[in-house]
């Protein structure tokens, strides 16, 4: 498993010289920012002529009581530093050796640098279709890792580095290289951490770091064979 790890390093700089393709700006942060302005914009004048009279003591407490669970259910116990991914040029790649193959994706949300860079690396051990669900995960053990870097320079050298720790992976198709893989990330969570530079590359989270949120993102490529 450590020997894959050095590959996926490999793979990761043929991979970030192939991320050249343009692409805009925006966020999904600024999409939802907008649908709060409709909302505000559309419902002020509606509710405050029958509501006061009618049912003054019911409205209140049900808003009160309500969205505070719903919250909860979707809280993960960190804030987000940093909201959603845009993605403006895509590559993988994958090997398929003897002993084990991997898959090595990068998704950077720039074409220029300094850009940020969603990674997926995957064994080709666990090369299932469906649904996978992150725990806590370490750099050291996991099997289905998600690293985003962010700040990465062209040289390839990145100012931070976050690791996935909660949220779901729904792979739907897998294909051989020349193929296609497609995935949708859902309640994605990733914290900040620093990963040893010696085997086993543990991940450390790093106190007081910052955190990263993508609630969805769907990446659709075809992977190229490096070995």
């Amino acid at each position: 498993m450590h020997g894959r790890r050095w590959r996926f390093a490999v793979a990761l700089g043929v991979v970030m010289t192939a991320l050249g393709c343009g692409g805009g700006p925006g966020s999904p942060a600024d999409a939802r920012g907008d649908e709060v302005d409709v909302a505000a914009d559309t419902a002020p004048d509606t509710a405050p002529d029958t509501a006061p009279d009618t049912a003054p003591d019911t409205a209140p407490d049900t808003a009160s009581d309500i969205a505070p669970d719903v919250a909860a259910e979707q809280d993960v116990g960190e804030p987000c530093t940093h909201d959603g991914f845009q993605v403006v040029a895509a590559k993988a790649a994958t090997s398929l050796a003897e002993e084990g193959g991997f898959l090595d994706l990068r998704a950077a949300d720039s074409a220029t640098a300094p850009a940020n860079v969603f990674g997926l690396e995957l064994l080709l051990d666990e090369r299932t279709l469906g649904s996978f669900t992150f725990v806590d995960e370490n750099y050291a053990t996991c099997e289905r890792c998600i690293r985003i870097e962010a700040g990465c320079s062209n040289e390839g050298g990145c100012a931070k580095t976050f690791l996935v720790y909660a949220g779901t992976m729904d792979v739907t198709t897998w294909e051989d290289p020349g193929g296609h893989f497609t995935a949708t990330f859902t309640g994605l969570r990733a914290r900040e951490v620093t990963i040893a530079t010696e085997i086993p590359l543990t991940s450390t989270p790093v106190a007081g770091g910052e955190t990263w949120c993508i609630d969805t993102l769907t990446l659709d490529v075809a992977p190229l064979e490096l070995f």
